[in-house]
């Protein structure tokens, strides 16, 4: 996710500063369609908007000019649902959800890496912006042939768009910023559910992309991931719900337990 800073509101729209994901290039045209979102307190609000202009020169105050771009003022703003923004802490739950993990480390969509004789070898990662992940086919990476998962451990907190991953017997070395995944997320029993097709959504797969790492314990690591877009958008939101669900569930047993408390 994006951020930026609001600059000022003129009659034109609303202009802000070159919004930035650190350490990656962030390519937008006008009449780009955006989902934008900002915060008064604890608060949350979310509109959808269109970019009318970029790489214009903004002031950012009386003195210094900075390069802008400016989004169309919203036709309505809503209260937004924290959760698609800050992440729901799972790690104290008994039956948190666990992960697998496997590397895509070729640079043509769908190809896993085959073993070598010396299993200890690995290949090199995927270099970061090596392709458009967006809008792809999960079924070109998730394949019968999968081989076993690279690493394994549990979510530790996450949202319905990205979640946060504690690996075990890895470090973060071994990972680089916006590499692509394949995430296996299993859920709890209570927390699945069937799609229209009937298939069992117990397991959810995700194409994810690493955007913060950091080591934990003495042999592990934790990540940051955003999930991607799939092509089949209703699968993709079929997946969301399942984890929007669970975490909700989360949060009304932890404001139960605080009233309790109170009381």
């Amino acid at each position: 996710m994006a951020r930026g800073r609001m600059l000022g509101i003129t009659d034109d729209g609303i202009d802000i500063d070159r919004v930035q994901v650190p350490g990656r290039d962030l390519h937008f045209q006008r009449g780009d369609d955006l989902q934008a979102y900002f915060s008064i307190g604890q608060t949350l609000y979310q509109f959808r908007t269109t970019l009318t202009t970029l790489c214009e020169p903004k002031h950012l105050n009386a003195r210094m000019i900075i390069p802008g771009m400016t989004i169309a003022v919203p036709g309505s703003i809503k209260q937004g649902d924290r959760r698609d923004v800050f992440r729901v802490s799972v790690a104290a739950q008994a039956d948190r959800p666990s992960v697998r993990v496997w590397r895509l480390l070729s640079a043509r969509i769908g190809a896993i890496h085959e073993p070598e004789d010396d299993d200890t070898q690995e290949a090199p990662a995927m270099p970061s912006l090596a392709f458009n992940l967006h809008g792809m086919e999960l079924s070109a990476v998730v394949m019968k042939s999968l081989l076993p998962a690279a690493h394994c451990g549990w979510v530790v907190d996450a949202t319905e768009s990205g979640l946060g991953v504690r690996l075990e017997a890895v470090g973060p070395g071994r990972f680089d910023i916006f590499e692509p995944l394949l995430i296996r997320v299993t859920m709890p029993a209570e927390a699945g559910c069937v799609d229209d097709d009937g298939s069992d959504l117990h397991e959810l797969d995700f194409v994810a992309e690493v955007r913060s790492k950091r080591p934990v314990g003495d042999d592990g690591c934790r990540l940051g991931l955003v999930l991607v877009d799939e092509a089949d958008t209703q699968l993709m939101r079929q997946k969301r719900n399942v984890m929007r669900q669970y975490l909700a569930d989360i949060q009304r047993e932890h404001l139960r337990k605080n009233r309790e408390r109170s009381a």
